[in-house]
């Protein structure tokens, strides 16, 4: 049985990265990724020369044209736009988010559109524009519209920016604890090299990775694991 090369793409990383396709047989057939555009594994962009930004500005213009196609949202409780925010909205980004880094600028609009969904009166969401500037009053404190309906007397609203940061963490941890799952010592290749061994993905080394490198990283995580799960 022989590979079609015309269902393969590569990419070049490390030494190779650069530099011209190799001139040999096995991958002549077979297409590089192209500057400014990626490929997808499982969802996840990967890319030699591109701007990862791009990538989140159009999960939210999905996101947004969604929104704006909504018109009895207003009619919703307090609590039910709670609900529309976290399954709706949030939810969009959520696979993405536990193996790329969001941009600040993206999560501010998120923010910003969640806001005035909550707390405004017959808003109307633009697709166009980025993030909703409106005025609207919050009969709340900011921090204890998170809180739980019933033991807080909140709205349930997820706090986004911790629950990414628990999300990437989670992973993280995943890695340092007991289980012995394979895809551990792969990643060891690149972090137990160091002589923090395990514990240098909690140094700056993990900071300093480019962002496609922490897209594999991560993806490497995410379906080893799932993969054990299903087995």
């Amino acid at each position: 049985m022989r590979a079609n090369g015309a269902k393969f793409m590569l990419s070049r990383l490390g030494k190779l990265r650069g530099k011209p396709p190799p001139a040999d047989a096995e991958v002549k057939n077979i297409k590089f990724i192209d500057d400014g555009k990626f490929i997808k594994l499982l969802g996840i962009p990967f890319w030699e020369k591109f701007d990862s930004c791009l990538f989140w500005e159009q999960l939210y213009d999905r996101m947004k044209c969604k929104m704006a196609a909504w018109h009895d949202h207003s009619r919703a409780t307090v609590c039910g736009r709670s609900m529309l925010a976290n399954s709706m909205i949030y939810s969009i980004f959520r696979y993405w988010a536990q193996c790329m880094v969001m941009p600040e600028y993206i999560i501010d609009s998120v923010e910003e559109d969640v806001q005035a969904l909550i707390w405004g009166k017959d808003v109307t969401f633009d697709a166009e524009e980025a993030g909703t500037h409106v005025k609207f009053r919050r009969w709340m404190k900011k921090g204890a519209q998170y809180g739980n309906r019933k033991t807080h007397l909140g709205i349930g609203l997820l706090p986004w920016r911790d629950h990414l940061k628990a999300l990437q963490v989670n992973w993280l941890l995943k890695y340092m604890d007991g289980s012995r799952g394979e895809w551990k010592f792969l990643l060891d290749a690149w972090f137990a090299r160091h002589p923090e061994g395990r514990g240098a993905i909690f140094s700056t080394l993990l900071r300093l990775a480019s962002p496609c490198c922490a897209s594999w990283i991560w993806l490497l995580c995410y379906t080893s694991t799932s993969q054990e799960f299903l087995a």
